[in-house]
């Protein structure tokens, strides 16, 4: 992954279409329902956001390995172009992170 250019803080952020609660929503429907053991699962996904408003680089670490697996999976199957974040109303390349705390009762 190379993060040469790429920023964490940008004046706009990069904003997925119709906001973050869309997001959530499609990431929801994308995610494969996996049979998890723990009470609690920790995962971040990471990726970036490029200046055309694509999605690369998708990556995800977490306390369990199927559900980080499947996380990621469920980004890469969002194909959907983003509003690029911009820097002095310029795009520029930004690192996405999106937590996820999977709990059962």
């Amino acid at each position: 992954m190379k993060l040469d250019d790429v920023v964490t803080k940008a004046d706009t952020p990069a904003e997925f279409p119709r906001g973050m609660n869309n997001f959530r929503r499609q990431f929801a429907d994308k995610m494969d329902i996996i049979d998890v053991k723990s009470k609690s699962i920790d995962t971040r996904v990471y990726f970036i956001v490029e200046k055309t408003g694509y999605v690369r680089y998708v990556a995800a670490t977490g306390s369990d390995k199927k559900h980080s697996d499947a996380a990621e999976a469920a980004v890469r199957r969002l194909f959907v172009k983003w509003k690029p974040a911009t820097i002095n109303g310029e795009p520029v390349r930004y690192l996405y992170t999106f937590p996820l705390t999977l709990k059962k009762h």
